[in-house]
């Protein structure tokens, strides 16, 4: 009896469709996101709720939250800040950091294929990011890594980035992720670590060494994008 041999169109067709439903998936979770941001505060309160009720397992759903929470380009600051008020120190900086990888990852990934004519497009007519596409293509590593520091929003970093994988290839756009947010998702974590109370952390107030620690993050990233656009 004949083996009955995989018709390459329909292998095609097939890998194909899976890859739209994941797109629809992934574009479904970031649209509820983007709605739901418009009240972030109201959002973050129900998680610390959550949080206080589900013990352990709310760890493992926060870090999920975290990746579309990422694509979405939605403001992370204070989710960072809650994360290390709900979990402490460490838990929260690896919830921190495993949710801005694996967000920022498929963002690229996102970007790099499906979007990118879209980003290429709203791109194309702002000098300021044609000046920096400029400098980056001149000089890759280190400017991938001064554009990872910059103080800019998380969108540039990663679906802006994704548009450059002619001289920042998946690899180097790695390196630069786990670098730099390996080290401030932990410096977020502690500061939300000392907040007194969730009200604080939501309005951003922290202890004294928060304080110092935000000081020192606040001029790395202002340096940075000095570096970077001079």
């Amino acid at each position: 009896m004949a083996r009955k041999t995989l018709d390459p169109e329909e292998g095609k067709r097939g890998s194909r469709l899976r890859c739209l439903c994941l797109v629809l998936v992934i574009v479904g979770i970031v649209a509820a996101l983007v709605l739901v941001g418009r009240n972030v505060h109201a959002l973050l309160e129900n998680l610390a709720h959550f949080v206080a009720q589900e013990g352990s397992w709310a760890a493992v759903v926060c870090a999920l939250l975290f990746v579309p929470w990422i694509m979405a380009c939605l403001p992370s600051t204070v989710l960072e800040l809650l994360m290390g008020y709900l979990f402490g120190f460490f838990v929260g900086g690896v919830i921190n950091f495993a949710g801005k990888l694996f967000g920022s990852t498929l963002a690229y990934a996102a970007g790099n294929t499906i979007l990118k004519v879209e980003i290429n497009r709203r791109l194309s007519d702002s000098w300021r990011w044609q000046a920096v596409q400029s400098a980056v293509r001149k000089n890759p590593r280190k400017l991938a890594f001064l554009l990872r520091m910059a103080y800019i929003p998380i969108g540039l970093k990663n679906y802006g980035v994704s548009v450059l994988d002619d001289c920042v290839g998946f690899r180097l756009f790695l390196a630069t992720v786990i670098a730099v947010d390996s080290v401030t998702s932990f410096m977020m974590s502690f500061m939300g670590s000392t907040a007194r109370s969730l009200a604080d952390v939501l309005a951003g107030k922290t202890s004294p060494g928060g304080n110092a620690v935000s000081i020192i993050m606040l001029v790395v990233t202002t340096v940075s994008l000095f570096l970077l656009l001079s």
